[in-house]
C-alpha cells in the first residue's frame, strides 16, 4: 500500500506498485461473492479492519480504480464510505494550528 501510495520514495513506478497489488484486490472480489462482506451476510471485523487500506489504495487514483472489473469490491467500499459508523468517525476537523 505505501509503495503505491507513495511511490517517488521508492524504486519502482506507481504502475508497478498498483498491479502488484492486483491480484489482492481480486481475491478480496472472489471473497466478496458470497454474502456482500468477506466472511458473511453481514459485516465482520475483518470487513472493519481491512476497509482503511481498500479506501487507500483506491483514493490514489480513485479513476483507476473505479474502472476495475471488481464489482462486488466497488459496491463494498462504497457501502463502508456510505456507512453511518465511517461518516461518524471520519469526520473533517480543521488543521491544528499554534494558538486554537
Amino acid at each position: 500500500m505505501d509503495k503505491y501510495k507513495y511511490a517517488a520514495r521508492f524504486e519502482e513506478s506507481e504502475e508497478v506498485y498498483r498491479n502488484k497489488a492486483l491480484w489482492f484486490l481480486e481475491l478480496l472480489d472472489k471473497q466478496l461473492s458470497e454474502g456482500g462482506y468477506l466472511f458473511s451476510h453481514n459485516v465482520s471485523l475483518a470487513d472493519i479492519a481491512i476497509s482503511p487500506f481498500i479506501r487507500q489504495f483506491a483514493f490514489v487514483d480513485k479513476a483507476w480504480f473505479d474502472l476495475l472489473p471488481f464489482i462486488k469490491l466497488q459496491s463494498w467500499l462504497a457501502r463502508h464510505l456510505n456507512s453511518h459508523m465511517f461518516t461518524k468517525i471520519m469526520q473533517k476537523v480543521n488543521t491544528w494550528s499554534d494558538g486554537n
